[in-house]
C-alpha cells in the first residue's frame, strides 16, 4: 500500500529517508502481505524506533505536526512550574517505566535521591530479552502518572521527538516567549533534533520535565524513541 511504501527503510532512492525500522525486534512493526502489521501483544504499546523524519511524515499524514520543545515541556508540566516530574518531585516504578542506576551511597542504591526504586535495574514488569534490556509498556499503564492536563506517561517508556533542532545553549540565548528552536541554517545544529521524556532504558534523570536530549533526525534509534501528537 502507499502507506507501507512511506514507511519502508533502507531504500536506495536519493529522495527517501529512513522513517521507521521495520521487521525489527524493538519497533515491532512489519509488512505482511503488503500491509503494515503490529506484532501480536504490542497493539497498545507506543510506536518505537521511529526517526524524526518518520515522526514528521506521520504527523503530516494525520494533518498534524510534532510539538515544539517549549510546547512539549508545557504539556509535560501540566500546569506546575516547580515539579521535577509531571506528577511531583520523586519517581518510582509505580509511576514510570525507566531504569534505576547504581551509584553512591552504596552498591545497589539508585544514584539519584529523587529515585525511589527499591533496586537497581530495569522495570521488573517490563524487562525484556531475557532480563538484559528494558521493554516498553502499554500506553494505558501508569494511571498515577497523569498530570494536571490528564496526560499520561510524559516521563519514561519512550522518548518523544520534538520539532526543534537541538542547541545546548538555546534556553539561555533563545526568546523567552514561545521559542521555536535553534537556527535551522546553522551548521552546528543541522541534523540534530530534540527528544524529551526519557525512556525505558534510560535513568531517571532523563525523565525529568526539564531534561533535554538530542538524536540525529535520520536515525530510528533502538531502545525507545517515539512521538506524541
Amino acid at each position: 500500500t502507499a502507506d507501507a511504501v512511506l514507511l519502508m527503510e533502507n531504500t536506495s532512492a536519493p529522495d527517501r529517508r529512513t522513517l521507521v525500522a521495520l521487521n525489527d525486534a524493538e519497533s515491532r512493526i512489519g509488512i505482511t502481505r503488503g500491509r503494515l502489521m503490529t506484532q501480536a501483544g504490542f497493539e497498545r504499546h507506543p510506536v518505537n524506533e521511529v526517526s524524526w523524519n518518520g515522526a514528521r511524515a506521520y504527523c503530516a499524514w494525520r494533518g498534524a505536526r510534532l510539538p515544539t520543545e517549549a510546547e512539549w515541556e508545557k504539556a509535560a508540566r501540566g500546569g506546575q512550574s516547580s515539579w521535577r516530574f509531571p506528577w511531583g518531585n520523586t519517581i518510582s516504578f509505580e509511576l514510570a517505566n525507566y531504569t534505576a542506576y547504581s551509584g553512591p551511597p552504596g552498591p545497589g542504591d539508585p544514584i539519584y535521591s529523587y529515585d525511589e526504586a527499591p533496586f537497581v535495574g530495569y522495570h521488573p514488569k517490563y524487562v525484556g530479552n531475557g532480563g538484559i534490556t528494558g521493554n516498553t509498556a502499554p500506553v494505558t499503564d501508569f494511571t498515577g502518572s497523569d498530570n494536571g492536563y490528564a496526560l499520561r506517561q510524559m516521563a519514561g517508556n519512550v522518548a518523544e521527538w520534538c520539532w526543534d533542532l537541538y542547541d545546548g545553549m538555546y534556553y539561555s540565548t533563545g526568546p523567552a516567549l514561545n521559542p521555536r528552536g535553534a537556527d535551522p541554517y546553522s551548521d552546528t545544529n543541522k541534523g540534530w533534533r530534540v527528544v524529551r521524556g526519557g525512556m525505558c532504558s534510560y535513568p531517571s534523570r532523563f525523565a525529568r520535565v526539564a531534561a533535554r536530549s538530542l538524536q540525529a533526525e535520520d536515525r530510528p534509534y533502538p531502545g525507545g524513541t517515539g512521538m506524541r501528537l
